[in-house]
């Protein structure tokens, strides 16, 4: 829709909100927001926008989405028949949150793929009981291919009207076929292409986090790591549940800028920037929750008020069979007084833009650290600390203040022996949708 030249206040921040969804599901919102108001001429500055993606919460009696789940599990290098304890123990907690009609598949993987439980109704507890009876612990981790076995099984279910999903459980390295971040990351993305999502979780403190989080980063889904292997049925059966959630998914959101502005960064979502336009897709969209992108553009040769960007976003409502598309119009005010673009400050935004370049610092911070270049990492990490927590203060934020302090422990923790589990934890914060008021998979 088109949006007419504002006043100063309400150019702040713009949203659209489109028709209550199937089956009484809350209607899904886009929200369109700028930094500044008003915005500082000149090709050497950058303004960020924030593209939101949000829905209300389910009402009380909404019907729940079908699910169709594959779950794959590392039965080597584990504790023996402990270990494969746990794992039946969560495959159960996860198959309890189903529904009778939802459809679930157990694949196991060590050197070989196993299939344990093919895809079948959640109702069928029998089949799925019997399967579970050949876990057995082996050697060798062909992560990949189990994968890709998961992914063959939620085919079979697959109908445009289900919520999709491999959750893959892992503690070790993949060791058999192919096993590098790029290959992994290209798998995830092809399920991404298809609309399967992806869920990795890291078992205890030995699995190759690379690895997984290339995977899931590639998929837009989840990576988390789970240290103590006693809570990992209760992880999973939240994270199941919480699938019950899911509003929309096979999201897509293209932002087109006017042609004196260059976009320049995504955070939040792998992008693809080509001239001035901007495609990036999400997952899925939850009952009470945002998803939320930040693009930085520089200004370039803009110098009048008026349209910024254009953004269109369009998505599959769960239960129907057609997409649905909101679109919104970003404008502007532009000035060469840097004391009135300063003044004009969009605070909810700027809080966004400090969260997302503050994550971006920490994987900055693990890359320099990998390539030997330690102390260069912990600079850059105190620097950013000591500026966040300056933003903290001026924006009262006790997200920003939190973050602040993580990248302050991280500073300190680098060259330490503790930093192997630290890298992992930024690792999985990089990652994680800091909007999110629980677990989610």
């Amino acid at each position: 829709m088109r949006v007419p030249l504002l006043s100063l206040t309400s150019l702040l921040t713009l949203a659209v909100g489109a028709p209550a969804l199937a089956g009484g599901a809350p209607p899904v919102s886009l929200e369109v927001g700028l930094d500044r108001s008003v915005l500082l001429s000149g090709p050497d500055q950058t303004a960020y926008l924030r593209v939101a993606l949000s829905a209300g919460k389910l009402p009380a009696k909404a019907p729940r989405p079908r699910v169709n789940l594959a779950i794959v599990v590392d039965r080597a290098h584990g504790l023996g028949h402990q270990h494969l304890d746990v794992l039946r123990a969560t495959i159960d907690a996860a198959v309890a949150q189903l529904s009778p009609e939802d459809a679930v598949s157990v694949v196991a993987y060590d050197g070989t793929v196993e299939l344990l439980v093919p895809a079948t109704r959640a109702r069928e507890r029998t089949t799925i009981t019997s399967g579970l009876e050949h876990l057995r612990p082996g050697a060798g981790s062909a992560l990949f291919a189990a994968t890709s076995k998961g992914a063959a099984e939620v085919r079979k279910f697959r109908d445009g009207t289900t919520v999709d999903r491999v959750l893959l459980l892992s503690d070790g390295a993949a060791s058999v076929g192919p096993t590098t971040p790029q290959e992994l990351a290209r798998l995830g993305a092809a399920l991404r292409r298809e609309g399967i999502g992806l869920v990795a979780l890291g078992i205890g403190d030995d699995y190759d986090v690379d690895a997984l989080a290339a995977l899931a980063e590639g998929n837009g889904g989840r990576f988390l790591g789970v240290e103590d292997v006693a809570t990992l049925p209760a992880v999973v059966r939240d994270g199941v549940g919480s699938l019950a959630a899911v509003v929309a998914q096979n999201v897509t959101v293209s932002v087109k800028f006017c042609s004196q502005v260059v976009p320049k960064a995504v955070y939040g979502a792998r992008a693809e920037i080509s001239g001035g336009s901007v495609d990036f897709t999400l997952s899925q969209i939850y009952a009470g929750e945002v998803e939320e992108v930040v693009v930085a553009f520089d200004m370039g040769q803009l110098d009048t008020n008026g349209a910024v960007a254009t953004v269109d976003a369009q998505f599959t409502p769960l239960g129907a069979a057609q997409t649905t598309s909101l679109n919104e119009q970003v404008r502007a005010l532009v000035t060469q007084d840097a004391d009135v673009a300063g003044n004009s400050l969009n605070p909810a935004v700027a809080t966004s833009v400090e969260e997302r370049l503050a994550l971006d610092k920490s994987g900055e911070a693990v890359a320099l650290t990998d390539a030997g270049k330690a102390d260069q990492a912990r600079a850059m990490l105190q620097t950013a600390s000591e500026r966040l927590f300056e933003q903290a203060d001026r924006y009262g934020s006790r997200r920003l203040q939190a973050i602040a302090s993580e990248l302050a422990v991280d500073a300190q923790t680098i060259d330490a022996p503790a930093w192997p589990a630290r890298r992992r934890a930024i690792i999985e914060r990089a990652l994680a949708p800091v909007t999110y008021k629980q677990l989610r998979f």
